[in-house]
């Protein structure tokens, strides 16, 4: 597998002052944040993101949604974000301003096809949601549902259930 070390050290030097200086730079609260991380492709399903973001922001009115990455699906990322107030799309990010990115999350959304993201998610401390789509690269082995992230039933409801008791119980956060 990929060596995160160097990813788990960036995450350690990140002060709370990058933080909160990158949380106005967004302008985001932070407060129930959930991250996206990924290729703007098909395999991710961006409208179920769409959907269950829409939803944990129906449940949670200080949920926001910055979602980190690029690709051909870009357009429909920008003008989802451009609608609504608490999503942010910051394009790609890689090295340490990846981390410092993903540092300011609470959880990891991916519906979608989940891939070397893990990783990224693990050496954060992020945990990762995603469904069972049947459409995951080989690093789907990783995850250990409950413990170090969770994968719900192919759908809306269950996924932002998910979310949902992640955002509710932060002990349940830490993978």
């Amino acid at each position: 597998t990929v060596d995160v070390s160097r990813l788990i050290g960036w995450r350690e030097s990140i002060t709370p002052i990058e933080q909160a200086n990158l949380v106005g730079k967004v302008g985001l609260r932070g407060n129930h944040l959930g991250i996206f991380l990924g290729s703007l492709t098909p395999a991710k399903r961006l409208d179920f993101l769409f959907k269950i973001s829409d939803l944990l922001r129906a449940r949670f009115a200080d949920f926001e949604l910055l979602i980190v990455g690029d690709g051909p699906l870009r357009d429909n990322v920008r003008d989802y974000a451009i609608t609504r107030q608490w999503v942010r799309w910051v394009g790609a990010k890689h090295d340490r301003q990846k981390v410092l990115h993903l540092s300011l999350g609470k959880v990891m959304l991916n519906p979608g096809m989940v891939g070397l993201g893990i990783l990224d998610s693990f050496a954060m401390g992020l945990p990762v949601v995603t469904t069972d789509c049947k459409i995951h690269s080989p690093e789907i082995a990783y995850l250990e549902s409950g413990r170090n992230g969770l994968m719900t039933e192919n759908n809306v409801e269950a996924f932002v259930e998910g979310v949902e008791r992640l955002l509710l119980n932060p002990e349940l956060q830490q993978n």
